[in-house]
């Protein structure tokens, strides 16, 4: 999605001779040459540019937005309810190992609100903000826009699929450090060999106009500097920024033989400490909202036995 705190952009008409005019890199400000052309939204010609020194791949400035968010949620994505299952589990885990499960977290550019749904299914408190995005699935927890808001702190912010989507990362980036310390976020990596046309690879996605910036480890490995954070990235989608100090990698994804050592190590190393230092795991949020939901007003501090649900 585009900087949720900014209004939509306005439908303008490509500059002339645009691509003629490289842009400096989004992330490090380094000098980017054109590398291929493709077809926006099926009618707008748009340049793509590389950089060389960190290798992020961004589109022109991208002038067609507008008309790609005339639908926030592309209809071309199909895979979001899977894509936010496979996150939602992964998230938990981390969760519980690395942070504090009964922490106030935020889900930024939410979208529909399925993972804020997930999440407090599993009993953690996540809220939501996208205002470009209509909220179906967790109604009640959206937070207001993040400059009206600017003394809550979060224990970590997620944001799923954002980055490809943002003509000024860095600064959307920097926006959201302000209020927490831990930034989890997925975004697809180039491959290996970078793409040299936009068939080369389907993250580019041209046909929705959405994505105009694509990052490879080097890229985000500035965006950590720039930004006073450490990153994490499990090589592939998923990614944390952090100023937090850990004694293990949160995202660490061992394979073959180290892969099977680490699950029986983690398995026996969990089950240890339930018998010694047994923890209590966070209990679903889903009751006490679906009680919530059934007596909104204020008068009405829990729900009579007539309105709870069967």
């Amino acid at each position: 999605m585009q900087e949720k705190t900014e209004s939509p952009p306005s439908r303008l008409q490509p500059p002339s001779g645009i691509r003629d005019q490289s842009e400096p890199c989004r992330i490090c400000e380094g000098r980017t040459d054109p590398v291929f052309q493709a077809r926006i939204l099926d009618k707008h010609d748009a340049a793509y540019f590389r950089c060389s020194g960190c290798g992020l791949i961004q589109t022109e400035s991208p002038y067609w937005l507008a008309e790609a968010y005339d639908q926030a949620i592309a209809i071309q994505d199909v895979g979001l309810v899977r894509r936010n299952l496979e996150l939602a589990a992964k998230l938990r885990n981390i969760l519980l190992a690395h942070f504090d499960p009964g922490g106030r977290y935020l889900d930024y550019a939410g979208g529909y609100g399925l993972m804020v749904r997930l999440m407090r299914d599993e009993g953690f408190d996540f809220h939501r903000h996208d205002p470009l995005c209509t909220n179906i699935f967790a109604q009640g927890f959206d937070v207001p826009d993040l400059p009206d808001f600017s003394n809550q702190r979060f224990e970590a912010i997620t944001a799923f699929e954002l980055l490809e989507h943002l003509e000024k990362p860095t600064a959307t980036v920097h926006r959201l450090l302000e209020h927490t310390d831990s930034l989890l976020f997925s975004t697809r990596l180039q491959p290996d060999p970078w793409p040299r046309s936009v068939d080369d690879w389907w993250y580019f996605w041209p046909q929705t106009g959405q994505h105009v910036t694509f990052y490879t480890l080097p890229a985000l490995r500035m965006l950590a500097e720039k930004t006073g954070t450490t990153l994490y990235s499990d090589g592939t989608a998923l990614h944390l920024l952090t100023r937090r100090t850990f004694s293990t990698d949160p995202l660490a994804r061992p394979r073959g033989v180290l892969a099977s050592l680490e699950r029986l190590l983690e398995c026996w190393r969990r089950s240890l400490n339930k018998r010694m230092f047994p923890v209590k795991l966070p209990q679903s949020l889903l009751p006490e909202d679906a009680r919530r939901t059934i007596c909104p007003r204020p008068d009405r501090t829990e729900a009579s036995d007539m309105d709870r649900p069967k």
